[in-house]
């Protein structure tokens, strides 16, 4: 059987029927959902299936189109905003990096529960009266001056040996108690070893090591001690000196170093052997008793700190004295040499 329509003159145009009676073409359009893949169609998995790889649209499922796949994505709001379902397609969340206002006081996108950002978006602040991530020390309170400052850095201590020692470091005279200190140490480390017996005898705070404030053409605070150190320093009684590594070059301090491990040194006790500026940077290349191992001769010198000053003087005193001399040590609680 035959069907004609008509062309653009009018006369008859044959066409064939299938066999049903469906009248066809030769070129049929595409249908998505047949399982074929044809021209214009990303995907034809055959089926209309909303939520798999592939969409009644026979386009590839992906982030964005607003249409959620099952097992591939958690959501899909297809705004192209992160808010509470992410660019990533998945929900909001503590630990994506996204700050959601009203469930989270902070967002950084890690899994450290050490930093200022808890593992449940919960902010740390210092002063709420509980330890946590890097704080030192946490009292609860907002008084700065107190062991425990405003940024919950806990205070660190510092005192004057009682005991003198030569600019070798070796001890001067006869004195009320004698430290035995390895002779394989020379030097600062030898210096170090003296701050750490004398505050073993003293019976002083061992949490942290003990370190001398004392330079030569090898060292000095400014390269052997914890420079970002934030917190107060303080006399063995309590007493502040100052807040910070920092705060010791701000003159004046807030109090002399003149407490030794056992008590107070009385006052007109002398002097340190410093060799150090107040920023702690060395004084003299030079002039340091041969790098600590010079205590016999006379000619050779080194600088000075005034034990009860809190001026400059403290540790820079501006003349040399000779190393055949008998002077203090100041000793500062520190971090663990690098």
């Amino acid at each position: 059987m035959e069907l004609s329509t008509t062309d653009t003159t009018g006369l008859p145009v044959p066409t064939s029927t299938s066999p049903t009676g469906v009248p066809t073409t030769s070129d049929d359009a595409p249908v998505c959902g047949n399982g074929v893949l044809e021209e214009g169609e990303e995907c034809d998995d055959g089926n209309l299936e909303v939520r798999d790889a592939c969409l009644p649209t026979c386009k590839n499922a992906a982030c964005g189109d607003g249409i959620v796949w099952t097992g591939m994505e958690e959501c899909d709001d297809g705004n192209g905003v992160d808010d509470s379902c992410t660019n990533g397609c998945a929900m909001g969340g503590c630990g994506d990096g996204i700050v959601w206002i009203g469930q989270e006081e902070c967002d950084d996108g890690n899994q450290s529960n050490d930093d200022a950002c808890t593992n449940l978006c919960q902010k740390i602040e210092c002063g709420d009266g509980e330890l946590q991530g890097d704080e030192a020390c946490d009292d609860g309170n907002t008084i700065d001056e107190d062991d425990c400052s405003n940024e919950c850095v806990a205070s660190r201590y510092v005192f004057i040996t009682s005991l003198r020692f030569n600019g070798d470091l070796k001890q001067h005279t006869e004195q009320q108690y004698y430290v035995d200190v390895d002779d394989a140490f020379t030097g600062l480390d030898r210096a170090d070893a003296l701050c750490e017996a004398v505050a073993e005898h003293g019976n002083l705070p061992s949490r942290l090591p003990w370190r001398a404030w004392l330079s030569d053409d090898t060292g000095s605070p400014s390269t052997r001690f914890d420079t970002s150190f934030a917190g107060y320093y303080r006399l063995l009684d309590g007493t502040p000196v100052t807040k910070g590594f920092a705060g010791l070059a701000i003159i004046p301090l807030l109090n002399a170093i003149n407490v030794g491990e056992s008590g107070p040194i009385p006052d007109g006790a002398g002097a340190a052997w410093t060799n150090t500026n107040p920023d702690g940077t060395v004084t003299d290349m030079m002039n340091h008793c041969e790098n600590w191992s010079q205590g016999g001769q006379l000619i050779v010198k080194s600088f000075i700190g005034m034990v009860d000053s809190t001026d400059e003087t403290w540790t820079n005193y501006d003349e040399m004295i000779s190393c055949a001399a008998g002077l203090h040590l100041y000793c500062f609680q520190d971090v663990s040499a690098p």
